[in-house]
């Protein structure tokens, strides 16, 4: 009985193994594969390829992405958050319900991301005087957003939550805002002349 109590004591003495930071992932080809619920996070995914892939529920959030192209893919559900998006390609590709930070992209990038985001969460992005030309964004959460002086002409907001965002000096020429949440912002300065602004809501607004 001595022997294994001794031997427990030294186990529960001795120092905690430290744990290794996830390794570089080998693959750097996931061109055109589906993918459900892959876990990326943390990882260093420099120069890979997701380009045309489908992927849902696929986890990002603190990943290296720097160089990675996500061309033509489909994200779904998937999270972005903390990740290193620099030279980042995203065009063509289509995100919906996913996670991300867009104070984190180039304008190109985010110009590309926008273009088709649906239902994804944006809050607390800093897009100041971003060009969002011809954008086209659904159901997504800006909120508490910095717009202020991106140019959004001609782009197109239906349902997205742009309560307490800043949009002082953003061009909004033949812009539409359709179902809108403006609650708590601050329009003073804004030129919303020739913006078309059907069914939003306006609570709390100051003019």
């Amino acid at each position: 009985m001595i022997l294994p109590l001794l031997l427990t004591l030294a186990l529960a003495m001795a120092p905690p193994t430290p744990v290794a930071a996830a390794a570089p992932v080998e693959r750097r080809d996931f061109h055109s594969l589906r993918l459900i619920g892959a876990d990326f996070s943390n990882q260093d995914l420099r120069g890979a390829s997701f380009a045309g892939a489908t992927l849902t529920g696929a986890d990002f959030s603190g990943a290296d992405l720097r160089g990675v192209s996500f061309a033509r893919a489909e994200l779904i559900g998937c999270d972005l958050r903390d990740a290193k998006l620099d030279g980042a390609d995203f065009t063509g590709a289509r995100l919906t319900g996913c996670d991300l930070d867009a104070s984190r992209l180039s304008s190109a990038q985010a110009a590309a991301i926008l273009r088709s985001c649906v239902g994804c969460d944006m809050r607390g992005s800093d897009l100041h005087g971003r060009d969002l030309r011809g954008i086209r964004l659904e159901g997504t959460d800006l909120s508490d957003s910095d717009l202020r002086g991106a140019d959004l002409s001609r782009a197109t907001f239906t349902g997205v939550d742009l309560s307490r965002a800043k949009l002082q000096g953003a061009k909004l020429v033949g812009t539409r805002f359709v179902g809108c949440d403006f609650r708590g912002v601050d329009l003073h300065d804004v030129d919303l002349s020739q913006a078309s602004m059907a069914g939003s809501s306006f609570h709390g607004v100051s003019l």
